[in-house]
């Protein structure tokens, strides 16, 4: 997750905590 692109950093800091394989898929569709 080192290279994600998102102005929502505070959304991805809580989505990593809570769901970290819901994150990857959507930084993999970002």
């Amino acid at each position: 997750l080192n290279n994600y692109k998102t102005t929502d950093t505070v959304q991805v800091e809580v989505y990593r905590n809570s769901q970290p394989m819901n994150v990857t898929v959507k930084l993999d569709h970002n």
